[in-house]
C-alpha cells in the first residue's frame, strides 16, 4: 500500500480545486461512477471518505453486489453485468449501460463470475501531483459544483 500512502501525501500537501477537478472526474470516473446523481450507473456512488476511496482506486477489489458475471442464454446471447436479484426463479442483471434485464433462470445455460473488478489499474498513474489534488478535492466536496 506504498502508493496508497504516497498519494495521501500529496493530497495532504496542499488543497486542489473541485473546479480543475472536475473535468478529470469526467474524463476518467463519470463513465462508471456517479457523483452528485451525475456520472454512470455501472459502480456505486463516490461518497466515500478518502482512505476507502485510496484504497479502492489503487487497489481496485471487488465490492459486494459489484461482481461482474457473463450469462450465456439457451438461444446464445451473451449478457454480462452486476447481479442485482437472484431469486428461486430468476435473476437480475444490470448492464454495464446501468439498465437491468431480469431472466427466467430456465433460460440460463451459463452463469460465471468474472472474478475480478471492472475498475482500471494504474487509473491515477500518470496524473500529476496538482491534478491528483484538484480530482480528490473535487471527489471530496460536499455539494455539487453550479458553474464551470
Amino acid at each position: 500500500m506504498e502508493r496508497v500512502g504516497a498519494i495521501r501525501e500529496v493530497v495532504a500537501k496542499s488543497a486542489g480545486s473541485p473546479y480543475r477537478g472536475r473535468p478529470i472526474f469526467k474524463q476518467r470516473c463519470a463513465s462508471c461512477h456517479i457523483l452528485f446523481h451525475s456520472g454512470g450507473k455501472i459502480r456505486p456512488d463516490l461518497t466515500d471518505d478518502l482512505e476507502t476511496m485510496l484504497s479502492s482506486i489503487v487497489d481496485p477489489g471487488i465490492r459486494e453486489g459489484y461482481e461482474g458475471f457473463s450469462v450465456k442464454t439457451n438461444d446464445d446471447r451473451f449478457l454480462t453485468g452486476f447481479l442485482t436479484d437472484r431469486g428461486a426463479n430468476t435473476i437480475s442483471l444490470r448492464g454495464f449501460d446501468g439498465s437491468v434485464l431480469s431472466l427466467p433462470r430456465a433460460q440460463i445455460a451459463e452463469m460465471t463470475p468474472l472474478g475480478r473488478s471492472l475498475m482500471p489499474e494504474g487509473l491515477l498513474d500518470d496524473l500529476s501531483d496538482g491534478e491528483l489534488r484538484d480530482l480528490f478535492a473535487y471527489l471530496r466536496i460536499s455539494q455539487p459544483l453550479l458553474k464551470d
